[in-house]
């Protein structure tokens, strides 16, 4: 095979590697193409976003294990703009699993009486999981991941431990500890000089493509920004905002709504 022949392969597969390492940088790709490898990251950014070092609520009698999908503010399927799917359960289990850990310790249950079986809990779900196929994954309920059998003995033995040792320790039960629905405002957007396009994009999201290395405003990879097609648009919780007006000029910024009060509420952009 000729010098220049050889130059033409390497070149086709430099171009081929490039093109196939850019689809994989998708955020959404990622996680849809690598679900197994992307728990960790994704129970780390729940970690960091929604619980962070806040502290158990002594005022509160008991708590149940599981909450409403959508309760922490953010959606919990894992969509990408278009609008598709990328396994909705995997969130929620990573979710569930940083949660029970912070509320089992920051109530006050001693570690060794649940680390163990909460991570071995984690193991059979997470490879319960695994074994799913992607039609499986997508029409699960999101509480269909967690064994009865296991979970129920983890309540039985802290609430136990409870009435036995220190009956000031909140209960455990197997319900949700939120409501579901109505966490939704929808506000009106101001965006001056007219012609700018506005995107918003859930903080879980943009702290998820950083912890994955990627630009969170870079939406080709961090591809779950959505456009506020209209002046209205409904929100929950914190996002990101990307204004952009046809000159090029830009602006970014953190947008935090948490609570009724922000019902028609207007939000006014400028460069």
């Amino acid at each position: 095979m000729s010098a220049r022949v050889l130059q033409l392969v390497f070149m086709v597969t430099c171009v081929m590697f490039a093109s196939s390492k850019s689809i994989a940088q998708s955020s959404s790709r990622r996680v849809s193409t690598d679900p197994i490898g992307q728990y960790q990251i994704l129970k780390r950014v729940v970690r960091d976003t929604l619980i962070g070092d806040k502290e158990y609520p002594a005022d509160t009698p008991g708590f149940g294990l599981f909450e409403c999908p959508a309760s922490l503010g953010y959606e919990t399927g894992l969509r990408n703009r278009n609008g598709e799917s990328q396994d909705d359960s995997l969130l929620y289990v990573a979710r569930s699993f940083a949660r029970w850990e912070w509320l089992f310790s920051a109530s006050g249950y001693p570690r060794t009486l649940w680390a163990s079986e909460l991570a071995e809990l984690e193991n059979k779900t997470i490879a319960k999981y695994k074994r799913a196929t992607a039609q499986t994954r997508k029409r699960a309920r999101e509480t269909d991941w967690f064994t009865g059998p296991e979970l129920d003995g983890l309540e039985t033995s802290l609430n136990l431990y409870r009435e036995n040792h220190n009956k000031n320790l909140p209960s455990i039960h197997r319900g949700n500890t939120t409501e579901c629905g109505d966490g939704e405002v929808f506000i009106k957007i101001d965006a001056r000089p007219p012609g700018a396009k506005v995107w918003f994009l859930v903080e879980f999201y943009y702290m998820l493509c950083k912890a994955q290395g990627i630009d969170p405003l870079d939406m080709k990879v961090c591809d779950r920004w959505v456009e506020a097609a209209t002046s209205v648009f409904a929100v929950a919780g914190d996002y990101r905002y990307l204004a952009v007006w046809p000159n090029g000029t830009k602006r970014t910024g953190l947008l935090q709504f948490n609570g009724k009060q922000f019902e028609g509420a207007v939000i006014r952009i400028r460069p």
